[in-house]
């Protein structure tokens, strides 16, 4: 099963997409998608986030949305085997 990592255009101004193109360069084999909207805007206005396999996941800095993706990729990982 391709994990994915779908990211909101608005959120990437923010500083979510040093995680976008992180995540492309340490791990080619997941799918990242970006989206003009997710509609998720509360949460988008919030903080920094991403959706990893539909699973929402932030973070208030990019640094913390890096550790806390990583986190949720290992649980979708854990789960295939």
């Amino acid at each position: 099963m391709t994990i994915c990592v779908d990211f909101c255009s608005a959120n990437l101004h923010d500083g979510s997409a040093s995680v976008l193109a992180r995540l492309q360069r340490e791990f080619p084999q997941v799918r990242v998608r970006e989206f003009g909207c997710l509609g998720r805007c509360e949460e988008c206005a919030a903080g920094l986030y991403c959706l990893v396999n539909g699973i929402w996941v932030g973070g208030r800095t990019p640094d913390e949305l890096w550790q806390n993706v990583l986190a949720e990729l290992r649980r979708c990982l854990e789960q295939q085997t």
